[in-house]
């Protein structure tokens, strides 16, 4: 789960009000979600320092574009989401920040 610092930060970069809660359950999934991507794309285990900035900038390009518009639903118990059609473009904006997780990157087998 994000971290409060985390969230904040997010809700800076996305002009929502620090006192206005309401999207903090979808800004943490989107952190949670980002760091998944950056991890997964980069075959690591845990996020470096250098990326964590990194992490919260996909997570701000994925709030901000049609992909977490597609995001219709999230429940509390039991947890589950529902997306629409076309959910994430994270390969479009990973791509993004290439250069950045690439040092990252572990080799695949």
């Amino acid at each position: 789960m994000a971290e409060t610092r985390q969230i904040q930060l997010l809700k800076r970069l996305l002009d929502i009000p620090s006192e206005n809660t309401d999207e903090d359950d979808r800004v943490s999934f989107v952190i949670d979600y980002a760091e998944y991507a950056v991890k997964n794309y980069c075959r690591i285990d845990e996020i470096p320092a250098e990326l964590e900035d990194v992490v919260i900038m996909v997570a701000r390009d994925l709030f901000s574009s049609e992909g977490i518009s597609g995001l219709k639903s999230i429940k509390e118990g039991d947890v589950r989401f529902e997306f629409g059609e076309n959910a994430f473009g994270e390969d479009k904006i990973l791509n993004t920040y290439h250069c950045q997780l690439e040092i990252f990157r572990k080799p695949g087998w």
